[in-house]
């Protein structure tokens, strides 16, 4: 056996032109292929979008569009205390981007002319910006027409209550 193991290292030597730190080379580029291919085939895939979200408003209707998002498949939203702490988040990879919510949300929901109800910043290079932006659009838009409803059916004399 060790004949065996003598003679197969003298091959191995010969192989590599009797050049021991070649072989030490060859164990490592080979143990970094290993590594390389494992890594591709066992890579972790992230199947959602991370949103950070600030809300200013705090309101009932603000929290129904939070919430609202939460259930759109492939969104994972993390509430945020501040824009400061939403910001580095999104400079340190942890979201794709911040959803920041207006103090005034409530009064502005309704009205024609809303000035400013909802600000999103994505990180740069984000390939899912289109998705989280249409995906807000969305809801919001879908929660500004229950309002205009609401506040339509209000004025004529209508009892909201039966409607929720």
């Amino acid at each position: 056996m060790r004949k065996l193991s003598c003679l197969s290292i003298k091959k191995i030597s010969v192989l590599f032109g009797g050049r021991p730190i070649l072989i030490l080379l060859a164990f490592v580029m080979l143990g970094t292929c290993f590594f390389a291919v494992r890594h591709a085939v066992t890579a972790e895939r992230n199947d959602s979008v991370n949103l950070t979200v600030v809300d200013a408003s705090g309101s009932e209707l603000s929290s129904a569009l939070i919430a609202s998002i939460k259930e759109a498949p492939g969104f994972c939203v993390k509430l945020a205390e501040d824009i400061d702490s939403a910001r580095i988040d999104i400079a340190e990879g942890r979201t794709e981007a911040i959803l920041s919510i207006g103090a005034d949300y409530d009064s502005a929901i309704a009205s024609e002319t809303p000035a400013s109800l909802i600000d999103i910043l994505t990180a740069p290079g984000s390939v899912s910006a289109e998705l989280i932006r249409e995906t807000v659009a969305g809801k919001l838009l879908a929660q500004r027409a229950e309002a205009k409803v609401r506040n339509s059916l209000g004025s004529e004399g209508f009892d909201l209550n039966e409607f929720a």
